[in-house]
């Protein structure tokens, strides 16, 4: 089992344009992502999937001073990309990871990676039910079932990589991680707006320089204080 993050990122978004670059705590926001993400055990590689286009070429330049493998691929169609990539890299399983998701759960992560290995799993997510704050997503799919849920996926799905799954879960193995003992589904942790930054922005700094090895209780805590300073 060889499993890889894939950090799915294209520089232009309606909502709030170039976000990745963004700076959230003297960092771009998709580098919040790659520093979180190099805490997980037994991760293979890191790879920037982004797409083939000329406007994405600076999301490639940060991801090569950095280090960080990069393949690019289709603009609307995802999963090919995504597929591509992992045969690109030799990978048995990927780990889904979104360039405005910058608060990780790089423990929760490993411990999914740890409990896959050496099972006939298809998918295994955080999202049944959806307790988790948004942003905190954990999605581990194999290539088989991806190229499998390809071959019959709707356009719209395909954009999306793994709603498919969860249409179609009578047809796959899905291992569902335990909820937590309380619904986060209300907390937002994802940067879609400028709300969103502000917020991102907001936790960095009340983390103190602890935002790479910051466990996701920290995260919440430090959400959690903001949004009562702010009633």
């Amino acid at each position: 089992m060889r499993t890889i993050g894939i950090l799915l990122s294209r520089i232009d978004s309606s909502r709030l344009p170039r976000k990745a670059l963004l700076d959230v705590g003297g960092i771009p926001l998709i580098q919040c992502v790659a520093l979180r993400a190099r805490n997980i055990i037994n991760l293979g590689a890191l790879v920037l999937a982004t797409t083939s286009r000329p406007i994405d070429d600076v999301l490639v330049q940060w991801a090569e001073s950095l280090r960080i493998e990069v393949f690019r691929g289709e603009v609307d169609d995802v999963v090919g990309r995504v597929i591509s990539c992992m045969r690109k890299f030799d990978a048995t399983h990927a780990l889904r990871l979104n360039g405005d998701s910058p608060f990780l759960d790089f423990n929760a992560v490993s411990h999914a990676l740890n409990i896959l290995d050496g099972q006939e799993t298809d998918l295994v997510t955080n999202l049944i039910p959806r307790m988790y704050p948004y942003g905190m997503a954990i999605e581990i799919f194999s290539l088989g079932a991806l190229e499998r849920a390809s071959a019959t996926m709707q356009m719209g799905e395909r954009e999306h990589v793994t709603s498919y799954f969860y249409r179609s879960h009578h047809d796959f193995n899905i291992m569902s991680l335990p909820p937590p003992p309380l619904d986060m589904s209300s907390i937002r942790l994802v940067v879609d707006d400028e709300r969103d930054l502000v917020m991102a922005r907001a936790i960095v700094a009340e983390l103190h320089g602890r935002f790479a090895t910051a466990t996701s209780t920290e995260i919440i805590q430090a959400y959690q204080c903001i949004k009562n300073r702010s009633h």
